[in-house]
């Protein structure tokens, strides 16, 4: 039998390399991706800030957790549980206050509309900062 050849002996260490090379890339691409799609992290609420944020942008309807335009509709307790979420949920309550008609005219968000006079995390602070009013009897 004869021996294989230089070229012979080449091509099939490059045969065998290849399946190894194409699964590396693979998990190349894959970690590339992934670590593309994890979302940044968020800073921690911060109800202080949301306190002083609700003082500033909040107050001339909600002071004290009333609500001079409808007085039923307060930030208390009871009224947050009956109107926008039976549980006090803070994912809920700002759900409920980003969709709500009388907000979206007066209010504040400057995100995703650009125009109004909160962040997104702002607006996280100042929901955290009513919850925590309202679920410990606060206002």
């Amino acid at each position: 039998a004869a021996l294989p050849s230089d070229d012979e002996s080449s091509q099939s260490k490059d045969t065998t390399k290849a399946p190894i090379m194409l699964v590396m890339a693979t998990l190349l691409q894959l970690a590339v991706i992934c670590s593309m799609s994890v979302p940044p992290a968020r800073a921690e609420i911060d109800i202080s800030r949301g306190n002083e944020l609700f003082t500033a942008n909040c107050a001339g309807c909600h002071a004290g957790g009333n609500n001079y335009v409808k007085e039923q509709k307060n930030l208390k307790r009871d009224a947050l549980a009956k109107f926008v979420s039976p549980t006090l949920d803070q994912g809920d309550v700002k759900d409920w206050v980003m969709k709500s008609g009388q907000h979206q005219r007066i209010v504040f968000f400057k995100a995703p509309s650009g125009n109004g006079k909160l962040t997104e995390a702002e607006f996280a602070d100042v929901t955290a900062f009513v919850v925590d009013q309202a679920v410990e009897d606060k206002w």
